[in-house]
């Protein structure tokens, strides 16, 4: 980061592994939850409406229902992000988004 540049910073928190199938016959399915966090920040004192922009962007590249597929994993995005409330931190303002998801693996 550059001090007085936007930047965001993603990262990804896993969820318990959930097992939906069980016994005789069940498919072995593992269900991968988790919460991906886009944290936007911003220079501190700059107001809050470019972030807002910002974090409703990124909400809507998530919409609920979306379902992405990659290398044969299919992600469902099962609601609709959310922006928490901003906060200070040393130089930057900064401004949560949480995109919820879930993974079935066969």
């Amino acid at each position: 980061p550059v001090i007085g540049t936007p930047f965001a910073r993603v990262g990804f928190l896993a969820a318990q592994t959930a097992n939906p199938t069980m016994g005789a016959g069940a498919l072995d399915m593992k269900r991968y939850n988790g919460l991906m966090q886009v944290s936007l920040f911003y220079p501190v004192n700059t107001g809050e409406g470019d972030p807002r922009r910002k974090a409703d962007a990124v909400i809507a590249l998530f919409p609920r229902g979306l379902t992405l597929t990659h290398s044969g994993v299919v992600v469902h995005i099962d609601y609709t992000p959310s922006a928490a409330p901003g906060f200070s931190q040393d130089a930057w303002y900064v401004l949560p988004v949480s995109v919820y998801y879930r993974a079935d693996i066969i």
